[in-house]
């Protein structure tokens, strides 16, 4: 999903920018709040706030209620637990086009490196919508 907004909320109401349905959360959508976190981009950079009691975590550090945490580029957004990851925030001001062929970058956001072998790099992309 793409940014669109200076701020934005996701959580289990619908009223969000972007809300998180059953079929997204299965079992732990009880344990999401019905406005579970808002990003905010500004000049600064971008932040996440966490507006749940149950705990947003963002590169697996709980934020906390009413607190925020400026957001790095490729930096993962978990909801309820620290290891499950949901989201990554990929910044569209960084330099992920690098040198890749035009044709890629057309379609997909390149992330970060996920491992190396004798054969090539492995990258984490994502479709651009």
């Amino acid at each position: 999903m793409q940014l669109r907004e200076d701020y934005c909320t996701f959580g289990r109401s619908s009223s969000n920018t972007f809300p998180i349905l059953l079929d997204q959360a299965g079992e732990r959508l009880n344990a999401i709040s019905k406005v579970h976190f808002a990003i905010r981009r500004s000049p600064d950079g971008t932040a996440l706030e966490d507006k749940s009691s149950s705990g947003t975590f963002v590169n697996g550090h709980k934020v906390g209620k009413g607190k925020t945490r400026i957001l790095e580029h490729n930096a993962t957004i978990s909801l309820t637990h620290p290891k499950q990851s949901q989201y990554v925030y990929m910044s569209a001001s960084q330099d992920y086009k690098r040198d890749y062929p035009l044709a890629l970058i057309r379609k997909y956001v390149v992330s970060k490196d996920l491992g190396s072998g004798a054969c090539g790099t492995v990258r984490y992309v994502a479709i651009y919508t």
